[in-house]
């Protein structure tokens, strides 16, 4: 770190435009993304094409971050019992 503007540190680590927009997206953007993200996940549904609906949802789990059992319980909430089989 070295002496920036004000009373804040300078990190070098924020030099390039992309590491920047990172902090911002990990800090400010993605609690609010994640519950819009879950949401758009709670209203996918079933329409008979198994890789179309688990292509939607791991695109979306990209940014909630679900893992584990939440995970597996938003994947099969809509699938029929013969495809859990």
């Amino acid at each position: 770190m070295i002496g920036g503007l004000g009373s804040y540190n300078q990190d070098l680590s924020y030099s390039t435009w992309e590491r920047f927009w990172q902090e911002i997206i990990n800090r400010y953007i993605s609690i609010e993304g994640q519950r819009r993200h879950l949401a758009e996940m709670d209203k996918i549904i079933y329409k008979g094409k198994i890789d179309t609906y688990l292509l939607l949802h791991e695109n979306l789990n990209i940014k909630a971050g679900l893992t584990g059992i939440a995970w597996t319980v938003m994947v099969e909430i809509e699938l029929l019992q013969d495809i859990l089989r």
